[in-house]
């Protein structure tokens, strides 16, 4: 088992930045398996309880992967030295993740001891050196990063957001523009600079930067939106404006129709929200069933209660996928007083 373990144990040791990997798979339960049986068998087996520690990371299951790590770091001979880096690396991720910076400063301080060189354990402590407010640390360290490569995006973006939380405006938005300038076909790269846009005030900028990344890319819609949603909370007009901008600019794609409406039915906002689910519709931009049941929703919340469930059934018949279209059918019924019937829907959501 030993060289199989030795290969998941390259696969298993993610940082703070690599994407996480579903934790109900069945690959994932069956090496799991593994491990508890390798463990249970040695439980010193430092390099299988790094490996463990990497899966549980993973499934967010911070706590245990933190618990694996210690008895990992308790183990491993000084003379492991990629294991205990990686160690150390991989409980600095999981200590960030929690929100226990300090922790993790100290992981990653032990982490570059054994590697001064390692460019993502660098880019982590100086990350964590900006969470922690030390921005003077933190610069240096993306300093650092930038004279071992002299392009990199993330060693710009992290000294724009120094600058920025040092109220040093003009050198934070130079510095923005330089990193995206640094790879201009990338929707992250205005993700970033939005990011850095927002701490500087300038919220309209950030929403124009944010709306360039969903024209770029699908990949990255799901976080895109998120933070005009978040923007929102705090600058709803601005946000709108944006928006309208980018439909008076493309006034046929859907998707920029599709945003606002969401975001104005999120602020409660649902006669404007249903004027742009209907525009999608009646122009025929995009059609699913997820519009019948936004519209739904909003027709719902306003008392129109027939015409949210003539969209709810319109939805339910569209598609296979309808179970949360039954439960909203539901709850339309009983608004209706039609408590059978909506339970007869409730239970078909269920099944």
């Amino acid at each position: 088992m030993k060289p199989f373990i030795a290969f998941l144990l390259l696969m298993a040791a993610p940082i703070a930045c690599v994407a996480q990997s579903s934790s109900n798979s069945a690959m994932s339960v069956a090496v799991m398996r593994v491990y508890d049986k390798m463990i249970e068998n040695d439980p010193t087996d430092y390099e299988t309880l790094l490996a463990r520690a990497g899966e549980l990371y993973n499934r967010d299951e911070y706590l245990k992967a933190i618990s694996d790590l210690d008895q990992a770091l308790r183990y491993a001979p000084e003379s492991a030295r990629e294991v205990r880096f990686s160690a150390h690396q991989l409980r600095a991720g999981a200590r960030e993740r929690m929100g226990r910076y300090s922790d993790a400063l100290d992981d990653l301080n032990a982490a570059l001891q054994l590697d001064p060189s390692a460019y993502t354990c660098l880019y982590q402590r100086a990350n964590v050196l900006y969470e922690l407010g030390r921005y003077a640390d933190a610069r240096a360290d993306y300093q650092r990063l930038q004279r071992q490569f002299p392009h990199s995006q993330e060693a710009v973006f992290g000294l724009a957001r120094c600058a920025a939380r040092e109220q040093n405006f003009g050198m934070a938005n130079d510095l923005a523009d330089r990193a995206v300038d640094y790879a201009p076909d990338k929707a992250e790269s205005y993700i970033r600079r939005a990011s850095v846009r927002t701490l500087l005030g300038n919220t309209e900028g950030a929403v124009d930067d944010y709306i360039i990344a969903l024209s770029m890319d699908s990949n990255v819609n799901a976080k895109a939106l998120n933070e005009l949603v978040v923007l929102a909370r705090t600058n709803y007009p601005a946000v709108m404006n944006g928006l309208s901008r980018a439909i008076r600019q493309a006034p046929r794609v859907g998707m920029f129709y599709y945003i606002r409406a969401a975001i104005a039915e999120s602020h409660y906002n649902y006669t404007a929200a249903i004027e742009d689910y209907d525009k999608i519709l009646n122009d025929g931009l995009y059609s699913y069933a997820g519009l019948n049941s936004s519209l739904a929703k909003c027709f719902y919340a306003i008392g129109q209660y027939d015409t949210a469930l003539a969209n709810a059934d319109y939805a339910i018949s569209a598609t296979e996928e309808n179970a949360p279209y039954y439960a909203l059918k539901a709850r339309i019924l009983c608004a209706l007083g039609e408590y059978r019937e909506a339970l007869v829907n409730a239970d078909q959501a269920l099944s």
